[in-house]
């Protein structure tokens, strides 16, 4: 079983039997979807990759490039393949959609900033 790091108030998902450790994030981490400029939610981040929700699909498989920051560090560009895409049930006129992301830059330096990423939600989790 995956290990989690869980926020107060947050339900369980399905996606705990994953075995990266993940943390949920929804409202600590700031996020935009580069081509479309348009900001997202992340929901989750893990070392290979992130989900977000977002009011437009994403199709299975294509690659995004993301601006992740946090408050007081600089922001980093990412790329990720969409591996997941669906829409949560709701109002016919506002879509809400859930999306996973492998992280797709392999080079020494993405993979050293998606680290760093990582450790600064870490750390600004732990405090709270």
């Amino acid at each position: 079983m995956a290990n989690v790091v869980r926020l107060p108030g947050l339900a369980s998902t399905s996606s705990d039997r994953r075995r990266a450790l993940r943390l949920e994030v929804l409202n600590r981490l700031y996020a935009r979807a580069v081509e479309q400029d348009r900001p997202v939610v992340v929901r989750e981040i893990s070392l290979g990759g992130f989900s977000i929700e977002a009011p437009v699909s994403f199709p299975i498989g294509s690659e995004h490039k993301f601006e992740f920051g946090l408050d007081g560090a600089p922001p980093v560009t990412l790329t990720g393949r969409t591996a997941h895409c669906r829409r949560l049930p709701g109002a016919a006129d506002v879509a809400t959609y859930i999306v996973g992301f492998a992280f797709v830059d392999q080079t020494d330096v993405a993979a050293a900033a998606v680290e760093e990423l990582f450790d600064q939600v870490a750390a600004v989790i732990s405090f709270e």
